[in-house]
Parts: structure tokens; sequence; C-alpha cells
């Protein structure tokens, strides 16, 4: 008995005991916080505002405080309504995805067994109505398609967004509830205060909540979301290819009943014209201007066949264009500047439209345009003189004889009404025609430059970026293995056997060829001895003897002598390149000899100039040391830069592009490496081309020869770093107008040593001509002095040399200026958008004034680059101007 008391008993204990325990808990928790709603919040907004009590700071902290909470509730019912709108898009999606695969399977039967409508029984206004009627849907439909596409970019980049925002809220969470738990322990802040700042951070831990709903909720619909987008726009495109036949039958349909038509009244004309061969010539005037009206009929239906056509094929490419330019918008903005995206994005920018290629085009329908102005013109002023068919019919009866008999006036009155009727209905089709023409024109012009301004806008976003797009691989430890395969594959038996098959059968397919090799060998070996002894005879002159002749026939023969080997090349690449059977290896040895070729006629032209007591020494009559120099670098330089060319551009193509990162991109190290250091040898202050003229010169370009000769070496070291970490084909940009500006500097300088060795000359003729006529008036004077009965001799004016020197010498350096800031603008302009990166570098910050507010402007470096070469061209003005006002 006793165990069976002590069980009720205990469990009673417990019980109570657990009670109380829940009690305490209980009495010990806060009371719930009351969800607070816009009307409380305005009531305490308006308590505060009635409080006197208060300092003005602290009111204004509470009721900025208040404010926020009342944005927050705000915000918070926009995120339910939202979340609210999400949830419905679940439940609703799958139906609505259901809807749509059903009306793509329908649309698809509905393409595939398709059957062309009978159009013939339609007449042709009405079709014509309908064919725009139609072509405004189709309209519409791309409309559609572009901004459902649009909506599928910004919903695939949206989980991104999601999961950023989310991590971004979870965080603000953190700190608004830390802050909280701080807020409740302080007991030295104002109750009001400490009022408002507790239910500021409640309404922002409730939108932070709602927000994260949202977004969770956003994220499972979104791929739903995607995926309805994706079958709307696959409807939309079935819909449109639907239409676009419905449209294409009906301009061919419309196209063919017009020729059918005209083809009638042609045919009509004809008869008219053969009916009227034997009748009155009044008859047979009209039925000519009758037939040129239909002959100008069918050329304005031609031509708008032609220019439809071009149109069709611009707005395709206008469509294209635009959809690439928002494909690379979204792909750098999700995927970042990838290498397969750089070398996509490259290609896209060397097949867009440029303005110089439909320079025609544009040019010929502005010309179509002022034709069609005047034509209308013209039967306008027609069509007012047949208003009247009575009275032109009067005024052309008036002119048969007087002796006409009234039978043959009655028979030509009536002829010549029927076709006069013809003529002003011809006339009101030929103007009608015009109109649709000129129209027409207006619609193809203004294509035209729809497309030319998003091929620049997409060029100018491509050019503004293509430069940081990574193309290559950077260089690792893997990197002299893949140098190693990429010797064997060039060293490869197997391919220059494959060379000189594919030669071999160039030769046979191309016999003419071989006429053209026989030619440079046999031209060379015939005159290159007596090109050299011309050569040697015109340096064996003495300096006085010297010419402007000579000098022009002297680099003549330098490039006579230097073109040999970048013939042979050529000639060995042409063979190669007309082959259209030789395999890519083939065909990648031609591109290199190719583009190697020139690089190794103006490297021989110029080592030849700067032979020691060659050209430049005997007959330009430059610095002894400048020619050594150059003579010396150029000697050795030239067994590495023409390979270097060479390799770059027969690994270029992108067959070979893994070679072309590896063995392409250790010949463009090894060419800038060579380049660097002949930069340094002869643009150094103390041993350079330049060390006599910085010993002479006091100005500031002589004080600042070292950042010259720094700069100058850091260029081609730039240009390795970029091929090392990974931006080749940047690298091989930049190399190639590297090139391009020193090639136009030597140029130039050769220029205007020619010009100054002309000028040398024609200052020793001038000279000449002073010294004859000083010796006459000597003369002149010797005869007067004997003759006393004779006057005064007149003295003839001499030519002032110096001045005429100077001021040829001036102009001379104002051409070499121009030419070489045009010369640069040309081969770097292009680049130049690539510099708007260092827009985002911010230097420092000013305070300026905007609409009434100070606000921080930034000083990037975009700012000081563009200051730097405003202030070098404002320099090289001023240069320019102080030698003329000399």
């Amino acid at each position: 008995m006793k165990p069976n008391f002590l069980r009720p008993g205990f469990a009673f204990c417990l019980l109570f005991l657990l009670i109380s325990l829940n009690l305490a808990h209980a009495a010990n928790q806060n009371p719930p916080n009351k969800t607070l709603s816009h009307t409380d919040i305005q009531q305490r907004i308006q308590v505060i505002k009635d409080k006197q009590n208060l300092p003005e700071e602290q009111k204004n902290r509470i009721l900025a405080a208040y404010h926020e909470s009342e944005d927050n509730l705000n915000e918070l019912e926009a995120q339910d309504a939202q979340a609210e709108s999400f949830k419905q898009a679940l439940n609703s999606l799958p139906i609505e995805m259901k809807q749509l695969a059903r009306q793509i399977a329908e649309a698809e039967s509905n393409l595939k067994n398709r059957k062309s409508e009978k159009l013939v029984i339609f007449p042709t206004d009405e079709l014509e109505q309908r064919l725009l009627i139609e072509k405004t849907k189709l309209s519409d439909l791309d409309a559609e398609i572009s901004r459902i596409e649009a909506t599928l970019g910004e919903l695939n980049s949206r989980p991104q967004w999601i999961r950023e925002k989310v991590s971004e809220i979870k965080s603000k969470q953190t700190s608004s509830q830390q802050e909280q738990q701080s807020l409740a322990s302080r007991a030295d802040d104002n109750l009001y205060q400490k009022e408002a700042r507790q239910i500021q951070l409640d309404s922002r831990i409730r939108l932070l909540n709602s927000t994260l709903k949202t977004l969770e909720l956003e994220n499972l619909s979104n791929p739903l979301q995607l995926q309805a987008n994706k079958d709307r726009v696959h409807l939309l495109t079935l819909q449109r290819e639907q239409q676009s036949l419905l449209i294409a039958d009906l301009d061919n349909f419309l196209l063919e009943r017009r020729q059918q038509e005209t083809d009638k009244e042609q045919a009509a004309l004809l008869q008219a014209e053969k009916d009227a061969e034997g009748k009155h010539p009044l008859i047979r005037a009209a039925t000519k201007e009758n037939m040129q009206f239909n002959r100008s009929l069918q050329e304005i239906n031609k031509n708008m066949e032609q220019y439809s056509l071009q149109k069709n094929e611009i707005d395709v490419r206008y469509k294209q264009l635009e959809k690439d330019f928002q494909s690379a918008e979204q792909k750098i903005s999700l995927a970042g500047l990838s290498p397969a995206l750089g070398n996509l994005l490259r290609e896209q920018r060397r097949n867009l439209p440029q303005r110089k290629q439909y320079g025609t085009l544009s040019e010929e329908v502005q010309n179509q345009i002022a034709l069609t102005s005047l034509e209308m013109f013209k039967l306008d002023e027609a069509k007012k003189s047949l208003a009247d068919i009575n009275q032109v019919l009067l005024t052309r009866i008036a002119q048969l004889p007087a002796e006409t008999d009234e039978s043959e006036r009655l028979r030509v009155r009536t002829e010549l009404r029927m076709l006069l009727n013809d003529q002003k209905d011809l006339v009101a089709r030929l103007a009608g025609g015009y109109n649709d023409y000129g129209r027409l024109l207006g619609d193809v012009d203004f294509s035209l430059q729809q497309m030319l301004s998003i091929a620049d806008k997409f060029s100018g976003y491509l050019d503004q970026r293509l430069l940081w797009v990574p193309s290559a691989p950077v260089i690792d430890k893997h990197y002299f293995q893949e140098i190693f395969s990429s010797l064997l594959w060039f060293m490869s038996p197997s391919n220059w056997l494959g060379v000189a098959t594919a030669f071999w059968d160039g030769i046979n397919h191309f016999p003419l060829l071989v006429l053209v090799g026989l030619g440079i060998v046999i031209l060379h070996w015939r005159f290159r001895v007596r090109i050299k002894q011309q050569l040697a005879v015109l340096l064996a002159k003495k300096a006085i003897n010297h010419n402007f002749g000579d000098i022009v026939s002297s680099l003549l023969y330098l490039l006579l002598m230097s073109l040999y080997g970048a013939l042979l090349m050529a000639w060995i690449g042409g063979v190669l390149i007309l082959n259209a059977r030789a395999d890519f290896f083939s065909h990648s040895f031609a591109a290199g000899l190719i583009a190697s070729a020139l690089s190794l006629c103006l490297v021989q032209f110029f080592y030849r100039l700067f032979r020691p007591r060659g050209v430049a020494d005997t007959l330009f009559h430059w610095s002894d040391h400048a020619i050594l120099l150059l003579y010396t670098q150029m000697k050795w330089a030239r067994f590495i830069l023409v390979p270097c060319v060479f390799l770059i551009s027969m690994t270029g193509s992108d067959l070979f592009s893994e070679h072309s990162y590896a063995l392409g991109r250790t010949a463009l190290i090894v060419m800038m490496a060579t380049m660097a250091y002949l930069f340094h040898r002869l643009m150094h202050p103390q041993s350079g081309l330049a060390k006599n003229w910085y010993l002479q010169s006091e100005g500031w370009i002589s004080r600042l020869r070292y950042v010259w000769y720094a700069i100058a070496i850091l260029v081609p070291l730039v240009i390795i770093g970029f091929g090392v970490t990974g931006y080749y084909q940047s690298a091989l940009e930049l190399q190639g107008k590297l090139i391009m500006s020193l090639r136009l500097i030597f140029l130039t300088v050769l220029f205007q040593g020619l010009l100054l060795r002309w000028l040398r000359n024609t200052e020793r003729k001038l000279a000449l001509k002073n010294a004859e006529k000083k010796r006459k008036q000597v003369e002149q004077a010797a005869v007067s002095s004997a003759n006393l009965e004779g006057g005064y001799p007149v003295e003839e004016q001499l030519l002032d040399i110096s001045k005429i020197n100077q001021q040829s010498h001036k102009l001379l350096t104002t051409v070499v200026m121009v030419i070489m800031l045009v010369g640069f603008w040309m081969i770097w302009s292009d680049i130049l958008p690539a510099l708007t990166v260092f827009d985002q570098v911010v230097l420092w910050q000013h305070s300026e004034m905007v609409d009434g507010k100070e606000i921080l402007a930034p000083i990037t470096l975009i700012n000081l680059l563009i200051c730097l070469v405003y202030s070098g061209l404002a320099f090289i003005f001023a240069v320019i101007f102080r030698l003329w006002s000399i």
C-alpha cells in the first residue's frame, strides 16, 4: 500500500514544481512589444513636436528616428506586397508555362504545316494596306522580344545579386540586434530618445526580416520566371518567323503583280507605238511621251526593289549589332573580362561596319533623294498641265494644218484624247511611285545612320575594354614546357614537307608565278653590281658637286638593293596563299613571310643608309657619332627583329592559339627586350644620339633628358608586362603601334634630311646668283668710271639669303611637327578610349558648388593625363608661333 501512496504524491510535487518554474520564468520575461502603426508613430511625432522642454538638437534626433521608422514601415508594406506577388508567381507560373508549352507546340505545328495564302483574290490596295499592318506587327514582336531578352539578362544576374543582398542584410540584422541589446542596458539616455530609437530599431529589423523573406521567395521563383521568359521568347520567335514569312509572301506577290502590270503596260505601249508608226505625228509624239513615263515607272520600281533589299540587310545587321552589344554588356557584367570572351569581342570588333565602308551608299542615297525631289517637281508641273485634258487637247489639235479634213481631225482628236488620259494616269502613278521612292530612300538613310550609330557605340564600348581583356594564360611554371612543345611543332619535318608540297602544287597550278620569281632573281642578278657601281660613283663625287637629284637617286638605289630579299619572301608567301589546297601550317608560314617582308626591306634600307662613309655620311652630312651608333645597333638587331616578326605573324592564327601563346609570345618578349636595349643605347643622355645636343642646349627638354630616356625604355617593358600577365592580344596591338611609330619617326627624319639637303643646294645656287650679280655690278662700275660722260650704273638688288634660309627652316620645322602630330594621332587615336579606365583612379578631391550645393569632385588620373597632353600641344604651338614671329 505504501508504494501506491508515494507515486501519486511524487507526481503531484513534480507537476507543482514545473508550474512554479514556468510562472517564475514568465514573470521574469519582458512584456511583448506592441507593433506600432503609422498612426502611432504620427501621434508620437506630434507629441515630440509639442514638447517645450526638449533641446532642439535632441528633438531633431528623435524626430529623425521616427521619420526613419515611417519610411521603414512604408518599405515594409512594399516588401510584403512584393512577397505576395512572388507567392502568386510561384502558383501561377507553372500553369502559365503549361499554356506556353501548348502554344509553342501549336506554333511549331502551324509553321511546319504552313500553307501560302491565296492572295490573288485581293486587290493591290488592300494587300499594300495589309503589308503595312503586318510590318507593324513584326516591329511590335521585335520590340517585345528585345524587352523580354533584357528581362532575361536581369534575371540571369539576379541570383548573384540576391546572394550579395542576403549577406548584406544578415550583417545589418546582426548589428541592429546588437544595438538593440545594448540600448536596453543603457540608462543614461532620455526616455523619449530611447523609445524612438527602440521603435526605429524594431521597424528596421522588421523591414530586414521582410526583405529576407521577399528575397527568398524571389530566389525560389527566379528559375520559374527565367524558364517562363525563355518560353515566351521562343513563342515570340516562332510567331516572328511566321510573320516574316507572311510579309515575304506579300512582298513577293506585290512585286510580282507590279511586274506583271508593268509588263502588260509595256507590251501595250509597245503595241501602241507600233500601231502609231503610220499615224499622225501628234499621235506618235503623245505615244512617245507615254513610253517615256512608263520606262521611268519601271526604273523606279526596279530601284525600289534594290533599295528595299538593302534596307532589309541593313535592318538585319542593325538588329544583330544591337543584340551583340547587349550580349557583350551582359557577359562582361556577369562573367567579367575572361580570355575566351576577349577573343570573341575582338573578333566582333574586327567585323564591325565602318562609316567609310558605307560612304558610297550614303552619298548615292543623298544623290537619289535630290534627283527624286527634282523629278517630283517636274511631275507636279506635268500634273498641272494635264489637269484640263480638253484644254491640252485643243492646244495640240490647233497644231494640225488648216487643210486637214474633218474626218481626219476627228480621228486624231479621239486617239489623242485616249493617249492624254493614259498619260494623265501614268503621271499620277509615276508621282506616287516617286513619292514612295523618296520615302524609301529616307528609310534607307535612317536605317544606315542607325546601324552606323550603334556600330560606333559598340566599337567605343569595346575600345574602352579590349585593351584590358586577358587573351592568354599567365606565364607560369609550365610555360617552358609549352615552348618546347611549340618548337617541336615548328620544326616538325612533316609540317615543312607539307610547305614544300604546297609550294610545288602552287607552282603547278599557277605557272605564271614561276616567271615572276625568275624575274625577281634575274633582275637582282643582272642589276645588283650595276646599282652598286652607280651608288659608288655618286658617293665618290665631291660634296660641292652633289645635287638634289643625286641624293634622290642614292636613296632609290638603296631601296632597290633592299628589295630583293623582301620580294622573294613575298613571292613565296603569295604562291602558298594562292594554293587553296595547302594546309594551315603552310598558310600560316606564308602569312609570316609576307608580314616580315616589309620589316626586312625597311631594316635593310636603313642599315645600308647608316653605313659609314655611305649615303647618310656623304650626302646628308649627318653626325658621325649618330651614324656609327645606328649602324652598329642595326647590324645585329636585324637578325633578331625580323625573325621575331615572322614568328609572331605565323603563330597569330586562331588555329594555332596555343603556339601563339607560347612561341609567339616568346618572340614578342625577345623583340621588345631587344628594342628596350636599342632604346637604351640610342636614347642614353651621355652616349645616345642626342648627346651633343644635350651638351649644347639648356632648355627644359635637355633638362628632362633622363625622363625621355626612362619613357623610351619603359614602353617596350610595359608591352612585355602585358604579354607576361596574359594580355597577349593587347601587347600585340601596342607592339604594332610602337613599330608604326618608329617607322614614322625614321621616315620623317629622312624626309627632313632630304629637304634640308635640298635647301642647302638651293642656298648655294642663290649665293652663286648673288656673286654673279656683284661681279656684273663691279664690271659696270669700272666701265662707268672709264667713261666720264656715262651715267651711274643701276645696282641690282641682291637676295637676302640668310632671311630666306631662316624662313625656309621655320617652314620645314612646322611641317615636320605637323606630320609627327598627325601621324601619331592616326596611329594611337583608337587606343585612347581604353585610357578611360584611369578615370577610376582618384588622385585627390576638391570642393565645388553644383546647384547651390557644395560637393567633392574627384581629380582622376585621366584628368592629369589630359592636362599633360594639352600642355604638350600648347608648348608645340607656342614653339611654332615663336619660330614664325622671329
